[in-house]
């Protein structure tokens, strides 16, 4: 649970700062992807380590309670990168790609539709391997 932490944390903030950074459009690149490219191969690192561990080992620790709670995890930090959007578009103004411009189709497509798809999707999975 912690290594899936930290290997998620570092993906959740460079999206923040991808997101922050694109509704200001003078700041440098160097500003703006430096941090991703830094979380980025933290991410890297973590999930290299993580294939080092047995999965039947991680499969016994891992209880039902830790499962609920990075479900709850995951799921507030989508409905704060959604809120945090929704904000910048209202008070600073358009972004500078239509992803995260909430009157386009493609950040219904890809912020909202997917993620609701994606755990649509589990839960299928999670009902085929009970039967």
């Amino acid at each position: 649970m912690l290594k899936n932490i930290f290997l998620m944390g570092p993906v959740y903030i460079s999206f923040i700062i991808w997101i922050i950074s694109d509704f200001f459009t003078e700041i440098p690149w160097y500003i703006q992807y430096g941090p991703i490219i830094l979380f980025g191969g933290i991410a890297v690192i973590v999930a290299i380590l993580e294939m080092d561990d047995d999965e039947d080992e991680a499969e016994q620790k891992e209880t039902v309670k830790g499962t609920k709670f990075g479900s709850l995890f995951r799921f507030s930090l989508v409905l704060f990168i959604w809120i945090l959007i929704a904000s910048m578009n209202i008070f600073v103004g358009s972004p500078r790609t239509e992803v995260f411009n909430i009157y386009d189709l493609s950040f219904w497509v890809f912020l909202v539709a997917i993620p609701i798809l994606n755990k649509v999707h589990i839960r299928i999975i999670e009902k085929r391997e009970r039967a």
